[in-house]
Parts: structure tokens; C-alpha cells; sequence
């Protein structure tokens, strides 16, 4: 134990350089008024990797570089511990979907999907592939391997591509909550039961803003978030305010309040996702001063995940010419502020 306690402070010590890194307010506030912001980014030194950055047009590629170097970090700061399979997993999840729902819609062959790019997570693509398309045992989570056989049944009564992704995704959380909790870390089971219970919470803002019925809406859901399923389902006919009094006991009382206050407003859903997005943070900037253990680890590793797809939203909507303001809005609390 103590080999491992060493271990997890050096790599701590590591992240707490790693933090200097990552971006503020005042380099997005760069980013989003440049004219050239992989400039910018490149000025900050924004990049992990060497690869040439020059060109808008290699955004995808990039960031795929950039996940893929964020994973290796962390496997060198936390080679030792399972919880590394809780941010693996989901990379072997995005192929599984892919895969079942070309082989069920006989849009791509085992020999097509040899072909694919895609980000590896904990199996090899040429081993999930065989499970998919020969039904081969290489050791997927039982829960994630049943979600598969079940969709693979189901497909045919129900052709519907979200049953697939719904179906595996919930299977997935199940299974990161229960490393977590395995490996004893309170903290990373309770940031998934969060991230689940706001997810929940979006579906059904969501739904409600669009006025989509029930129809469905269980299938959508997450099941493993510290508000059940039937709760949201039940207060999902409620009117706006009712909606409002219906959270307020929880701890996205906030959220949904601010949320309903703007519910005319033209930005009403961009807002509504900066504010979870807001609040997931929080959680991570919890363990951002502890001095041991692995959640510095793992909230540095996310919290640049994060920095990721939010970079990687401001470059995209400048391509597509997104004004100014509309980009700002969309901009979520940092790690580092």
C-alpha cells in the first residue's frame, strides 16, 4: 500500500504542473475574438501533441490526437488501479454502437469495419468486432455484453437506432458506478450519479421545451442517478413552475429555477446546458485541492476532457460562422477559474 501511495503522489505532484496548463477565462476570451484562434491556442501551448495544427479543416483529427495522449497520461498516473477502465470503457462503447447498428441495418460488413477509425479504449476494434459479428467472448463487462445481445434481439421488433445507444449507455454507467464504488472511491461514484441525474434532467427539459409526449421517454433515461427513473417520469407533465417546486427540495433546485426564469428566452436549451455543465464542475473542482488519493487524478483528466470538447465547440462554431455572442453564452466554468 504504500508503494501505491507513493505512486498516486507523484502523479498528483505531476497533475498539480499539468493544472498550469489548462485554460482560464482570459485565453477563451482570446480564443473566441481571434481571427486565428489555433494561433492562439498554439500560443498558450494549448497542445499536447506535435502533429501540425495549422488548419481548421483538421479539427477532428487534432482532438482525436489530443483525447488519445489525455488517456495515456492518465494510464501512466493511474496504470495500477481499475478505475482506469471507467474512462476506457465509453471509447469501447461509442465502437459497439457503431458496429451493432451497421451489422443490424446491413449497412457496413465485418470487412468494411476492419476499415473504420475510431479511438480504442480497453479492447481492441478487431476484438469487438468479433464480438459483434461472430459472437466471440473476449471479456467485455457482463452488464455491457447482455446491453449488446439485448439490442441485437431487440432490433428486430424495434428498429430504432436510440434503443441501441440508450441501452448501452445506461449499461456503461452501471458499470462505471460500480468500479468506482469497488475501487473506493466515493467521489467518482458520486460525479456519475450526478452526471446521470443531470443527463435525466436534460431529457426531460428537453423534451418539454420540443413538447414530446411519453412516448419513449423511460428508454431515454438513466438508471443509476441518485433520482429514479419513475421520479422524473413523474414530474414530467408538470407545468413549468410546477416543475420549478418539484426540484426545489433536490440539489438541482437551482438549476431548474434559473432554468424556468428563462424558459422564453431564445437561448433557453444553451443556457440550460452551460448551467449543468456548471454545476458537474463544481464537483470536480472539489478534488482539485485534495493531496492524495486518485480524485486529483481523475478530476484533472476530466476537467481537460472537458477543456477539450469546449475548445473544440468554439473552433467548430466559428467555422460555421456562429456569432460572437451566441459562442460566449455556450462558454462553461473552467477548472482553473
Amino acid at each position: 500500500m504504500a508503494r501505491v501511495d507513493r505512486h498516486y503522489l507523484f502523479s498528483i505532484g505531476r497533475v498539480r504542473e499539468l493544472e498550469k496548463s489548462l485554460l482560464n477565462s482570459t485565453h477563451f476570451d482570446r480564443v473566441l475574438e481571434a481571427s486565428d484562434p489555433l494561433a492562439v491556442l498554439r500560443s498558450v501551448g494549448f497542445f499536447e501533441t506535435a502533429e501540425d495544427h495549422e488548419h481548421l479543416e483538421s479539427v477532428q483529427l487534432i482532438f482525436r490526437r489530443e483525447r488519445e495522449f489525455n488517456r495515456r497520461l492518465l494510464h501512466e498516473l493511474i496504470s495500477d488501479s481499475p478505475v482506469e477502465d471507467i474512462f476506457l470503457l465509453p471509447c469501447d462503447v461509442e465502437i459497439l454502437k457503431r458496429l451493432l447498428k451497421g451489422k443490424l441495418t446491413g449497412a457496413m460488413s465485418a470487412a468494411q469495419a476492419k476499415e473504420i477509425t475510431v479511438e480504442e479504449g480497453k479492447f481492441r476494434l478487431a476484438d469487438l468486432i468479433a464480438a459483434v459479428y461472430e459472437g466471440a467472448q473476449i471479456g467485455l463487462p457482463a452488464r455491457i455484453a447482455s446491453a449488446a445481445t439485448w439490442t441485437n434481439e431487440l432490433f428486430q421488433e424495434r428498429p430504432e437506432h436510440a434503443l441501441i445507444d440508450s441501452r448501452l449507455d445506461r449499461a456503461l454507467r452501471a458499470e462505471q458506478i460500480e468500479i468506482a464504488q469497488k475501487a473506493g472511491s466515493r467521489f467518482l461514484a458520486n460525479y456519475f450519479q450526478r452526471l446521470s441525474d443531470v443527463q435525466n434532467l436534460a431529457v426531460i427539459m428537453r423534451r418539454k421545451w420540443h413538447r414530446f409526449g411519453h412516448i419513449a421517454l423511460k428508454d431515454a433515461l438513466f438508471d443509476a442517478g441518485t433520482l429514479t427513473v419513475s421520479w422524473f417520469e413523474g414530474v414530467y407533465d408538470s407545468g413549468w413552475e410546477s416543475l420549478a417546486t418539484a426540484f426545489k427540495p433536490t440539489d438541482y433546485g437551482k438549476i431548474v429555477a434559473d432554468a424556468v426564469a428563462d424558459v422564453e428566452h431564445d437561448a433557453f436549451l444553451p443556457l440550460f446546458d452551460v448551467a449543468c455543465s456548471n454545476y458537474l464542475m463544481e464537483i470536480l473542482r472539489s478534488a482539485k485541492y485534495l493531496s492524495s488519493g486518485l480524485e486529483p487524478i481523475v478530476a484533472y483528466y476530466l476537467a481537460r476532457d472537458h477543456e477539450l470538447k469546449l475548445v473544440r465547440m468554439i473552433l467548430a462554431g466559428k467555422v460555421f460562422g456562429f456569432q460572437h455572442d451566441a459562442l460566449r453564452q455556450r462558454v462553461k466554468r473552467l477548472y482553473i477559474d
